[in-house]
């Protein structure tokens, strides 16, 4: 789930070395290498990982001096650097212009949204990947392993993973797990006293709800501990980090690896790497759901069922309460909801592009986060059942059977029918009709949600820091998902969608790169993978060499240049 936009997109290559490396996927732009595909041997993919990559220290700045800050029993001076550089102007002259940025010792002085320097105290940050000069490599060994054991001592040996986990598989059947992600290591103490001040400290609590962890700069107690076998002073260590092999299947929706397969929860690592005993969400537990109910009589996934589940984009909110809305909605009486009712009885509880029900269903999730968020994604009073620790994936479970439940999803169903109305969108719409690509002006289907849903991802809007025009001006209101010209415009979501099943013949693979190869609008294949995307469909993977020569459509194409 990444951008469809900007330096984030992905872009495919089959890279082959005869004897050496031979790979196919996906790698962001301009970085060498394939960051995701598989080999004749292995298959892998990342997601960003829950775990934390830096910390935060909030310093008590001495009362002499603003740029010196206390440090135990002392007090230790900032370090000044004065940067010049020239500023092209509107009239194309440039003006120089002087900064003075300031250092800790450990790292540099940053605002934190509403934190910033005051007379008081002043906020910096330890970056865990600031050494990092491993990743190269660690994509290399990754490429070139001759097999699944060397494709894991890459992560042992190097380290260099700089804030994904690993989802790995191999031809003999094992699965494996991995958040070897460069993570702060934090003692005992300092750890215990973190979680006590998000109790106690507001400004920790804040920082701790934007996934930042947020420790006193004041004490040695809160420095990082250097141990034997980290990639770098101060990290934990891959003996340390959580991983797990299984023969039946692992895996991870940027949620906690606690739960990376949930017959075998993997407990007693450092909170930083995402913590544990929480709950994890709507989209984690349709994961769950599918990758337990997808799999074929024999209990197995051929390349096809996987592609099933892949493309089925279920919604755990539909399947838990749907029908009771619906009930609740035809016994309710209530004449302006009257035309909802059927729609979502009938709903097939995805987010596909022909399913009727999807938008109307997306709407009234708007509107009931609205209300408060944790009622939706989380474990909020609107669920009948609570969520429970023992069951993390089947809890919490039902919408509530009360008043106060029955009137506030009734009201918001009824602030959604009004407001796609007002729209211009037909409450019957098939999702396709109005969740469409942005950037070609509405004419692609996208399927999937923008909600904590599903597993497939589709929402606006993605980063777009290039000095490429955004592809689109997408204004819409702070939290619904419609706009006001009657769309759902996607610029953002799955991106890199892949089934792989290993053979006796060797690797079979089906992909769609959702947003396409190419980046210029211009380009007449521009938007035919979103086509292919639109019908819910990928396409075959050529990966054996007479399988590429067979399926070439013209004569090769040999670049060359001298070496400078």
């Amino acid at each position: 789930h990444f951008p469809w936009e900007g330096e984030l997109r992905l872009w495919e290559s089959h890279l082959t070395v005869p004897g050496e490396v031979d790979v196919y996927g996906v790698g962001l732009s301009g970085v060498p290498g394939v960051l995701i595909g598989f080999t004749e041997e292995f298959g892998w993919t990342h997601t960003v990982s829950a775990g934390n990559r830096f910390t935060a220290y909030r310093l008590t700045l001495s009362a002499d001096d603003p740029t010196s800050y206390v440090y135990d029993d002392g007090t230790r001076a900032m370090t000044p650097s004065a940067y010049t550089i020239d500023v092209l102007g509107d009239d194309g002259s440039t003006t120089s212009v002087e900064r003075t940025l300031w250092e800790t010792h450990y790292g540099p002085i940053v605002t934190l949204g509403p934190l910033g320097w005051d007379a008081t105290n002043a906020y910096t940050v330890r970056d865990a990947n600031i050494d990092n000069l491993e990743a190269i490599e660690q994509f290399l060994r990754m490429d070139t392993a001759a097999d699944f054991d060397e494709f894991q001592a890459a992560h042992a040996d190097v380290n260099g993973i700089p804030w994904v986990n690993t989802i790995a598989v191999s031809a003999d059947g094992r699965a494996w797990y991995a958040d070897t992600a460069a993570t702060p290591n934090l003692s005992d103490e300092a750890i215990a006293g973190w979680q006590v001040a998000r109790e106690t400290d507001p400004v920790v609590a804040l920082a701790d709800e934007n996934g930042a962890v947020l420790l006193d700069g004041s004490s040695s107690v809160n420095e990082w501990v250097e141990v034997d076998g980290a990639r770098d002073p101060g990290l934990v260590p891959f003996a340390d980090q959580p991983q797990i092999e299984r023969s039946d299947y692992v895996f991870n929706a940027n949620n906690s690896y606690w739960l990376a397969n949930p017959a075998e929860p993997l407990t007693g690592y450092s909170p930083l790497h995402g913590g544990e005993g929480a709950v994890p969400g709507g989209r984690p537990r349709m994961n769950d759901i599918t990758i337990s109910e997808g799999a074929g009589d024999d209990g197995t996934y051929t390349g096809d069922e996987v592609r099933d589940a892949l493309l089925s984009s279920r919604s755990i909110s539909g399947e838990q309460w749907a029908d009771a809305v619906a009930e609740r909605c035809t016994t309710s009486g209530r004449a302006e909801i009257a035309d909802a009712c059927p729609i979502l009885a009938s709903w097939d509880h995805t987010y596909s592009v022909d399913s009727v029900g999807a938008v109307l269903w997306s709407a009234l999730l708007d509107e009931l986060t609205e209300t408060t968020e944790e009622n939706v994604t989380g474990d909020g009073s609107l669920w009948a059942t609570p969520w429970s620790a023992d069951d993390p994936f089947g809890t919490p479970s039902g919408l509530a059977d009360s008043d106060a439940t029955t009137t506030l999803v009734l009201d918001s169903l009824a602030t959604a029918v009004q407001g796609l109305t007002d729209a211009g969108i037909a409450l019957d719409a098939p999702l396709g009709d109005v969740q469409v690509d942005a950037r070609i002006g509405g004419s692609a289907p996208v399927p999937g949600t923008g909600w904590d849903d599903s597993p497939n991802i589709a929402t606006c809007c993605g980063t777009n820091s290039s000095l490429l025009a955004p592809a689109s001006d997408v204004e819409r209101d702070t939290y619904r998902r419609y706009t006001s010209d009657g769309t759902m415009p996607i610029l953002y979501g799955a991106s890199f969608v892949m089934a792989l099943e290993f053979t006796p013949d060797g690797p079979s693979a089906q992909a769609v790169l959702t947003y396409g190869q190419a980046d210029d609008p211009d380009d007449p294949d521009f938007a035919s993978q979103t086509a292919l995307w639109g019908q819910m469909s990928m396409r075959q993977i050529l990966f054996a060499q007479d399988q590429v020569a067979a399926g070439a459509l013209d004569e090769p194409l040999t670049v060359s240049a001298p070496r400078s």
